[in-house]
């Protein structure tokens, strides 16, 4: 059974020394690193098939971790973030200047699916052309992002942690399957690019729930 962020503080945090509190919270980081790697490279392990899922845990450990950040200020003390984290940052922190989104997804057998997501002030535009494989009628009569704007779309974003995703996922055990690839194009030309075959980072389909792309089985 999971706690609230303010049980964790209770039981974690409070009433340790600085050194203690931040060895509690080296702990929560390096569970949260261990349950994203199960996700990513132990799909079929059996902590997958428990609840909570490990995606729950690491969702509920991040609540934890920005709590302690809190209770950190409130005592005057110097929380000092991961590479990990300031990646993350440095990414959020860019995405205000996003230009478009280009993703693709599928594979040889299954076919592609390839967007091109771009913004008119606080519209969001979806340009898609599917490869071999044949839209829904579902897909056919979607409003992609009906209901959201720019600014929503990017929060919503930034809750994924993609600052924290590897360049590249690879499962070499499976010879076809499903590859995929993601860029991120700035204003200034610059691009973020992330892609993989057959191995996805651990909130991969939370990302293309949030970009409304189905994921192919």
């Amino acid at each position: 059974m999971m706690i609230g962020p303010a049980n964790f503080i209770n039981e974690s945090l409070l009433g340790k020394s600085c050194e203690a509190a931040k060895k509690e919270v080296q702990s929560l980081l390096k569970e949260i690193k261990r349950l994203k790697k199960v996700v990513e490279e132990e799909p079929d392990s059996e902590e997958m098939m428990y609840c909570p899922m490990p995606d729950v845990k690491i969702s509920t450990y991040r609540d934890y971790l920005e709590a302690a950040k809190d209770y950190f200020k409130s005592r005057g003390w110097e929380y000092e973030p991961t590479k990990e984290e300031i990646a993350d940052k440095e990414f959020n922190d860019r995405l205000k200047d996003v230009q478009r989104i280009e993703i693709s997804y599928g594979g040889y057998l299954s076919g592609y699916d390839e967007r091109t997501i771009t913004f008119d002030d606080q519209k969001i535009i979806t340009d898609r052309n599917t490869t071999f494989a044949l839209p829904s009628m579902r897909e056919l009569s979607r409003k992609f992002f009906r209901g959201m704007t720019k600014d929503s779309l990017l929060e919503e974003l930034k809750d994924l942690h993609i600052g924290e995703w590897k360049k590249w996922y690879e499962d070499t055990c499976v010879m076809d399957g499903i590859d995929w690839s993601v860029k991120f194009i700035y204003a200034d030309g610059k691009k973020r690019n992330f892609s993989g075959s057959n191995r996805f980072p651990y909130n991969f389909y939370g990302f293309l729930d949030l970009m409304q792309i189905d994921p192919m089985d």
